[in-house]
């Protein structure tokens, strides 16, 4: 198993996953990479990270699911859940990501969801902090 992430380097969409058009139609790249190297998806299923890393396309670090599944495991990970942070927790995460902690170290140090400090980060939510 290849331990490092192949980090796609083409345009992403708002969730941060590789993003392609194909006729038109836009599709995440994770997705393309499991059926170049899998087969085709299977109606209903889902094509999970276990890296939790949305732009890597190693075919590796993907695994199919159902979205119960995925859900279950984003839950596990501590990828989904409420922003319930304090005024005081606001600056240690940007001063986290400042010092060089990715986004998902700094969801699982501060026991809240990514899309929590991703808005934090980037300023769309807190924004009088």
């Amino acid at each position: 198993m290849t331990d490092n992430c192949w980090v796609w380097q083409g345009a992403k969409d708002d969730k941060g996953y590789g993003r392609m058009y194909i006729k038109n139609k836009g599709i995440r790249a994770h997705r393309i990479s499991w059926e170049l190297y899998n087969g085709t998806i299977p109606e209903g299923k889902e094509i999970c990270h276990s890296c939790d890393n949305p732009p890597c396309v190693n075919p590796e670090h993907l695994w199919l699911g159902s979205h119960q599944e995925n859900i279950i495991d984003a839950l596990g990970k501590g990828r989904l859940s409420y922003c319930t942070v304090t005024t005081e927790v606001v600056p240690q995460i940007r001063q986290s990501f400042a010092e060089g902690l990715n986004q998902r170290e700094i969801a699982r140090k501060f026991k809240v969801g990514y899309d929590c400090v991703r808005k934090i980060v980037k300023h769309k939510t807190w924004k009088n902090i």
